[in-house]
């Protein structure tokens, strides 16, 4: 996220996502300024989201295994659920998925 402004930022990502459904940099930019902000779920329903776009959504779950912006939503076993959901969406998700699974939440 290039502003800090997080409330400000989550407000217009979401009326840029209101006005074009299908704008995946808002999308994905509004799961990071949610997952800044400590609303995990709500970032995690971002991404879910994504799934949706299919091989249009690669790059955004590319950069999300190592997006500092979503740090804390990597440390929960939802996110790494959603490896199932981006294999059948886009037809890949790295072997790190695999690997990285957090065992404790």
């Amino acid at each position: 996220m290039f502003s800090k402004d997080l409330a400000r930022s989550k407000a217009l990502l979401t009326q840029a996502i209101e006005t074009e459904p299908g704008f995946l940099p808002a999308r994905y930019n509004l799961a990071c300024a949610l997952g800044l902000s400590g609303q995990i779920d709500a970032s995690l329903a971002q991404l879910q989201e994504l799934t949706r776009a299919g091989v249009r959504a690669e790059k955004w779950f590319r950069r999300s295994l190592e997006d500092r912006d979503l740090d804390a939503v990597r440390d929960r076993k939802a996110y790494w659920a959603l490896g199932p959901k981006v294999r059948r969406a886009i037809g890949v998700w790295d072997k790190k998925c695999e690997s990285d699974l957090p065992t404790n939440k």
